[in-house]
């Protein structure tokens, strides 16, 4: 039987134990024979292919594609290519679906024609911890007015919104394989934001459910950055991407600000996770160094000029005067006091 749903997992130095309770949030589901699970070897893993499939139920189909390492973005694509499935669902290996994800996103999923619906979601403290549901939809919807998705399309760009990543999301796959839509495998980092603006500017029909449909394990750790030299060119990478995707469409004008509020939320992470690194290893000189750089970045500068310090809470606003005033002393304390917090 061809399955209604293909839910693709990329798998890359993952334990079993992990992935058993990834997979199992599937197979568990109510209707999961309408399911296609598609696993995703991102390079050569320690588990064995029969150790996979053990841990999946017999009423849910399996397809295992094994393939070099190249990211999660490429691993993604091989999914979307592979899967047979009507829509598609990505998880992440360390993250699960609620309970009646399936069941709840059937009447989403067969209304109004959509091509992409968005979901709640929850967050989970650890694998046992207290779970909060974030509650970014109000109302269930559908919106196919190009108005109004061109005005939905900002909120994908705003990170407060949290629009910008592929999980609580459904996706029609021939709508994706129609408008050409893969993940764009030159960036490391937003990704996930750049694939729903594309998909948001190619849709239809958008339709939004009130339901939970993802479940995000957030590890008490995973805050804490390990040092990556190659962070801010990441950073600035994705930001020319989602602007070359607009200017591509001749709207960027409209989402230039957008562009300049996620191009500053990013630069002040740079400040806690690459300035204020301690596992970077820098003298104090070095590290000013990097700093000026960051400031006189020719991206983040141009962002600066059409942002205002009322875009940001009080504490990033006064992060970004100190970096548009290149007023070191001032960053260091910011990036250093939020670092031990997250510690």
């Amino acid at each position: 039987m061809k399955p209604y749903i293909s839910v693709i997992i990329p798998i890359y130095k993952t334990d079993l134990n992990t992935l058993k309770r990834s997979i199992e949030s599937v197979t568990s589901q109510a209707l999961s024979e309408n399911v296609e699970l598609c696993l995703i070897f991102d390079g050569n893993s320690e588990l064995s292919e029969s150790e996979f499939i053990s841990q999946v139920s017999a009423r849910t189909q399996i397809k295992i594609i094994s393939k070099n390492h190249e990211g999660v973005s490429a691993a993604r694509n091989a999914g979307i290519n592979f899967a047979e499935g009507e829509w598609i669902l990505f998880v992440d290996v360390d993250d699960m679906l609620p309970g009646d994800t399936i069941n709840s996103l059937y009447p989403a999923l067969n209304q109004f024609n959509a091509d992409v619906v968005f979901g709640n979601y929850l967050v989970q403290i650890g694998e046992t911890g207290s779970v909060q549901a974030i509650s970014r939809i109000t109302q269930q919807q559908n919106i196919s007015d190009l108005k109004l998705i061109q005005e939905f399309a900002h909120r994908v760009l705003d990170m407060k919104e949290r629009f910008g990543v592929v999980w609580a999301a459904a996706f029609r796959r021939s709508f994706l394989l129609q408008n050409g839509i893969r993940f764009n495998t030159k960036l490391e980092i937003a990704e996930d934001t750049e694939f729903v603006l594309k998909t948001v500017l190619n849709a239809k029909s958008i339709v939004f459910t009130k339901d939970a449909i993802y479940t995000y394990i957030r590890n008490m750790g995973s805050t804490v950055l390990s040092f990556n030299i190659e962070y801010p060119q990441r950073v600035i990478n994705a930001i020319t991407e989602i602007r070359q995707l607009l200017i591509g469409r001749k709207i960027y004008d409209q989402y230039e600000k957008d562009v300049g509020v996620f191009a500053i939320n990013h630069l002040t992470l740079l400040l806690v996770h690459y300035i204020c690194n301690i596992q970077s290893g820098w003298s104090e000189k070095m590290r000013y160094e990097k700093y000026m750089e960051l400031c006189d970045s020719e991206t983040f500068k141009s962002c600066m000029n059409v942002v205002s310090y009322s875009d940001f809470s009080p504490a990033k606003a006064i992060a970004l005067f100190s970096l548009k005033h290149h007023i070191y002393p001032l960053s260091r304390l910011i990036g250093y006091t939020r670092s031990k917090q997250l510690n």
